[in-house]
């Protein structure tokens, strides 16, 4: 495949250029032999000194089965693959796949441009191209990580979205938890406990009609796929060096659209604690390796059922436009009311609106304040002790 001349480095933390990264994804692009039938579904995968774990990536991805059993057609799907800025073998080792299975509709690009210097700008370039290959926009953009394995019916759970009205699919992220200290595996299940906790909580009190239980709290890039159209319409990722992903959910539920959190759609990520980017999954577990107090905090119950009275409350102003409502939610968030209008005016649905709430609150010393966070496990215990009890009043 067609390789972009090697150049003096950008920083990681340098927000890419879109129209220079859409320019690369465009030449690129033409280097990948047309389709005689269009995907309906293609695979993203960004790789940077991957060459010992890519193979099982794309391993996982070709024994793909149907919920017959059966081996899903290789025609429906593609791969793309960019290898950028490698200094091992992850070209070598990618390409070197297609003689294992010389059928698979595999394409590995590689590129050593400094433009493309972080996840989120080999992200952008991967699905733009992606796009470009679906036709109508009517199939989905899946993405994944090199250090990642696929469940086998992984693909069979996306196809299953196609012609539904969900822009984008999260899928549930499983941690290959090989090599991760005790410490860090009990920080990462009470973690995943109380993300549990907090979206049964939310649907007691405000229940989603559109992304109903079972879900999962995962937003994340190793497990994510979204409709072509709505890729289109939001203007592409953002080439950010961290968190690109978490901004690219919050673009598309800001913009409206359905998203499900599909706890059947799994896919099994490393949990090295040697990380590939900057304050990524692996800093993260890093942080909780080596202190037996790993110092974790988070909001107990009283932040929790306040965050959702507050949302409840601009709801009803939504709907009734009551004064009361509003200077009640204000007063509650200690957010400016006409900022309050504003949200409401804006994000039209709930999912927007808890969102943009949320990340409000978040922001606010005088919120941080008034619900200083707790130990996790006194928060799960809380949460646990709320759920149980039934006649316990919202």
């Amino acid at each position: 495949m067609k390789t972009i001349p090697d150049q003096n480095q950008v920083n990681y933390f340098d927000v890419g250029n879109c129209a220079q990264l859409d320019t690369i994804a465009d030449i690129l692009g033409k280097g990948i032999p047309p389709r005689q039938v269009n995907p309906k579904i293609v695979i993203t995968i960004p790789a940077h000194n991957e060459e010992e774990l890519i193979g099982k990536c794309i391993e996982s991805i070709a024994g793909q089965r149907t919920v017959y059993a059966r081996g899903i057609d290789w025609n429906d799907f593609e791969i793309l693959i960019l290898c950028h800025n490698c200094t091992d073998a992850t070209y070598e080792t990618s390409i070197g796949m297609l003689s294992r299975f010389p059928d698979l509709k595999l394409s590995v690009l590689e590129t050593k441009s400094p433009e493309v210097n972080n996840v989120g700008a080999v992200r952008r370039v991967l699905m733009r191209i992606a796009s470009a290959r679906i036709a109508n926009g009517e199939g989905y953009i899946a993405m994944t990580d090199a250090d990642s394995v696929a469940h086998p019916y992984w693909l069979a759970n996306i196809f299953g979205y196609i012609g539904s009205e969900y822009g984008l699919i999260c899928g549930q992220i499983d941690i290959d938890t090989a090599g991760i200290p005790s410490n860090a595996l009990r920080v990462l299940a009470l973690k995943k406990h109380y993300d549990t906790l907090w979206i049964s909580l939310k649907n007691t009190i405000v229940p989603d009609q559109s992304n109903p239980l079972p879900r999962h709290a995962n937003n994340s890039g190793p497990n994510m796929a979204v409709r072509a159209d709505v890729y289109e319409n939001i203007g592409g990722i953002d080439p950010l060096g961290f968190c690109e992903d978490i901004a690219f959910y919050d673009k598309i539920v800001y913009a409206g659209y359905k998203v499900r959190h599909c706890p059947m759609t799994l896919m099994t990520t490393s949990g090295r604690t040697v990380p590939r980017a900057p304050w990524g999954f692996g800093a993260e577990l890093s942080t909780w390796d080596g202190n037996k107090d790993s110092g974790l905090q988070v909001e107990g119950l009283e932040a929790l059922l306040e965050r959702l009275r507050i949302f409840k409350l601009m709801r009803e102003y939504s709907l009734s436009n009551e004064q009361q409502d509003l200077w009640a939610a204000a007063r509650r968030s200690g957010i400016e009311k006409e900022r309050l209008v504003d949200c409401i005016l804006k994000f039209r649905n709930d999912s927007a609106l808890m969102l943009r709430l949320e990340k409000d609150l978040d922001s606010l010393e005088s919120w941080r304040e008034r619900y200083p966070k707790i130990e996790i496990q006194r928060a799960c215990q809380e949460l646990e002790n709320y759920l149980s009890l039934s006649s316990e009043t919202f």
